[in-house]
């Protein structure tokens, strides 16, 4: 299952979900503000920008649409 890692009110992370919800895409969000697990990931993956949506091993990170498909069209 995808997930995606973001903060509730992020006009960015609230931009994928509802790209990822009018594609009828199903994914789950985690807020990293509630979830350290998740933010420990982001830590270690040097990653500074949200949100970041991941497919087993590959993930993007921000809200290029583009990307995002090429993403979801990724057997993992």
């Amino acid at each position: 299952m995808l997930r995606l890692l973001g903060k509730e009110f992020s006009k960015k992370s609230i931009k994928v979900r509802k790209f990822l919800d009018n594609k009828g895409i199903d994914y789950e969000f985690v807020d990293i503000d509630f979830d350290e697990d998740a933010l420990n990931w982001i830590k270690m993956n040097k990653i500074i920008s949200l949100p970041v949506l991941i497919n087993g091993k590959l993930f993007v990170v921000g809200d290029n649409e583009e990307m995002i498909l090429k993403l979801i069209s990724k057997d993992t």
